[in-house]
């Protein structure tokens, strides 16, 4: 679901490359790490929202001059995002801005809820489908993650 208008700046153009060449190093790993073999339908990106949006945030940050936060919701009672059907799921996905002040949501995982790979949304309106939970429960999932990558590197 990329809406990108072709009078856009190229700041823009900016933003939804990053999002693409991310999910492309992104699929790329979770090929290499075989994760998604055994899952319901060989889902290459089920429940590797968190990860992804860790990857997208610093690529975003770093090579797009964009001030970006992890967002997300547990699909209950406290956000989440809304699929096709108006079912609510439990997911993480980036909302930011680029350095002339456009806002932006990304989602490099959209494809696990039947929605294209790489969703870029430019609209504040457009976001219904994406609702954030309580944003100190998505810091502490995202610090849990870091702890995760840590210890995976540590050297004995």
């Amino acid at each position: 679901m990329d809406q990108l208008q072709p009078n856009n700046p190229p700041r823009r153009q900016l933003v939804l490359d990053r999002c693409h060449d991310t999910r492309d190093v992104f699929e790329r790993a979770m090929r290499a790490s075989r994760v998604h073999e055994g899952q319901e339908g060989g889902n290459l990106v089920r429940g590797t929202c968190l990860f992804a949006c860790v990857l997208l945030q610093r690529s975003l940050e770093q090579f797009a001059e964009c001030a970006v936060a992890i967002r997300g919701g547990d699909g209950e009672s406290d956000g989440g995002l809304v699929d096709a059907q108006g079912v609510k799921h439990g997911h993480y996905w980036i909302e930011g801005s680029t350095a002339t002040g456009d806002r932006f949501l990304a989602d490099i995982t959209a494809d696990q809820f039947h929605f294209e790979p790489v969703a870029l949304l430019w609209q504040e309106d457009a976001w219904e489908r994406y609702q954030a939970g309580n944003q100190d429960t998505v810091n502490a999932h995202v610090t849990d993650m870091w702890g995760e990558f840590e210890s995976a590197v540590r050297m004995p």
